[in-house]
């Protein structure tokens, strides 16, 4: 998930910046023709190559707790994980291990509104932290 985040704001804001240097925002590159859409072949590179097969991997694992009786499912398990791990409690020491701030903010920003949105969702299978992450 973290090298996920991190590949994506490196395009986003090194790569992409690079690309449209211009005021007018067009790409400096002649294969563009125009908007640039580097990032978008980028994406949907790593959509067909890599996101669609760990998506798939993601829902066949199971959950916890199957020795009492009460199987956490496998979305509860990730958005528990990414809840420690980069809660505002945690945000020092996610810095000297060189975690971005701009990595944190946004988990945490996508975790809160998972929060206030949950009882609004009718079908977590299609709807989890993994689809959020890779959206």
């Amino acid at each position: 998930v973290d090298d996920m985040l991190q590949d994506s704001i490196y395009w986003e804001t090194q790569k992409l910046e690079k690309c449209l240097k211009n005021e007018k925002k067009k790409c400096g590159k002649k294969i563009c023709n125009g908007d640039c859409d580097c990032f978008q072949k980028w994406i949907g590179q790593k959509k067909e190559q890599e996101w669609t097969k760990i998506k798939e991997h993601f829902k066949t694992q199971k959950g916890f707790g199957e020795d009492v009786g009460q199987e956490l499912p496998h979305y509860m398990i990730l958005d528990g994980v990414l809840k420690l791990e980069f809660s505002k409690e945690n945000t020092e020491e996610d810095k000297e291990n060189n975690v971005s701030a701009k990595e944190i903010d946004l988990i945490n920003k996508m975790l809160e509104e998972d929060e206030t949105a949950a009882a609004d969702v009718a079908d977590n299978e299609n709807n989890t932290t993994i689809d959020k992450l890779l959206e």
